[in-house]
């Protein structure tokens, strides 16, 4: 599904845990869209896909040029047939724009020959070639792990190649590709890298973006689409805020967690204030941080009774958990054994929110949790 920050934070008594939140995608090498150079950022909204919902599907538009259609398997768009498959982003049309994905092969270590199309004209069909276009091809022969990195033109037909690189070494079987316009040039980006790998200028084009596979089984997962076509969406990140002022609010927070929470919100605010999608998944991953270090305040009465809940587990539990949820139980145990009414309050808190966790993400066998 188009992802968005789910609604999900838990708030235990003396540690927060924050639940599933995403402002951006998981990707090969940890790819974040902030950690593009502001030089090639673009402006406008994020459209990202996971493929995970049947609606998303509805976004693209698929081609063959004989034999079946690409299609979603799994949450990733499969091109399985030995042709020229092309998947077209119907949503809007982009003049500046920041495109990436991850492209896998079917079979391990088979031949590579895909990418991403930009500047897609209308007037295509599923016919080889028949499309006006650029694309940035990554392309490699079987158990090969030199890549080239191809800039092909098409103009209704094969125009050619206007740009190339290589050898290029990478991971065999799935590598992150990011394409960029701006200010009419084209930049090609691997793996999570700060500096193109391939330049070109191609002016000012406009048109739709895509995906190509060229007699190539390959897969396209995990879409990033950022241009000004896209809505700036600021209501994730919004919600996120409120809970970590909500948190703030309860007035439990140690001061050192109140200081670098309140921090993380200011930051937030300006994000939302700027409506950049880069700053704001950004800041949104900041807030995350903060609110899932957060410490809530705790006196050793309280660790008391976590230590005594504990110590119950420990002694009738053998058995109904796993071994290393046990085990790193029975660890922290130990230290909080060790505190005493004269600790200081953050060492208390720190230590009775990381018992309490350790209690609750315990995982049982039969009748365990």
């Amino acid at each position: 599904m188009k992802k968005h920050l789910k609604k999900s934070i838990a708030l235990l008594l003396c540690a927060a845990a924050l639940g599933a939140c995403f402002c951006g995608t998981t990707v090969v090498a940890a790819e974040k869209i902030y950690d593009l150079p502001q030089e090639y950022r673009v402006a406008g909204g994020h459209a990202n896909y996971d493929l995970s919902a049947k609606a998303d599907e509805q976004d693209f538009d698929f081609y063959t040029e004989f034999d079946k259609p690409p299609s979603v398997v799994d949450e990733k768009i499969v091109c399985r047939s030995l042709a020229e498959q092309k998947i077209i982003y119907n949503k809007a049309i982009f003049t500046e724009v920041d495109i990436s994905v991850d492209i896998g092969t079917i079979n391990k270590n088979g031949k590579f020959d895909a990418g991403i199309y930009v500047g897609v004209q209308s007037d295509m069909s599923g016919k080889l070639d028949d499309i006006t276009a650029y694309n940035i091809n990554l392309e490699r022969g079987a158990d090969k792990n030199a890549y080239f990195l191809k800039l092909h033109c098409f103009e209704r037909m094969y125009a050619g190649v206007k740009a190339e690189i290589g050898p290029v070494v990478l991971p065999m079987n799935t590598v992150r590709l990011r394409v960029v316009i701006k200010n009419g040039t084209l930049y090609a980006f691997v793996n999570g890298e700060s500096t193109p790998r391939l330049t070109y200028s191609v002016g000012n084009i406009s048109g739709y973006v895509g995906f190509r596979s060229f007699y190539s089984p390959n897969t396209f997962d995990n879409i990033s689409i950022i241009g000004a076509a896209n809505e700036i969406d600021r209501s994730g990140l919004n919600e996120l805020r409120l809970k970590a002022q909500a948190m703030i609010d309860s007035g439990t927070l140690t001061a050192d967690s109140l200081e670098k929470l309140s921090r993380a919100i200011a930051d937030s605010e300006t994000a939302i204030a700027q409506g950049d999608a880069y700053e704001t998944e950004r800041a949104c991953d900041a807030l995350k941080a903060a609110m899932a270090a957060v410490i809530y305040k705790c006196d050793f009465e309280i660790l008391e009774k976590f230590i005594a809940e504990a110590q119950n587990i420990i002694d009738n539990g053998v058995g109904k958990y796993t071994r290393n949820s046990f085990i790193s139980l029975g660890k922290v145990l130990d230290k909080c054994k060790t505190l005493t009414a004269e600790s200081d309050e953050d060492t208390l808190s720190y230590w009775a929110g990381r018992l309490r966790l350790r209690i609750d993400e315990l995982i049982g066998y039969g009748d365990g949790k």
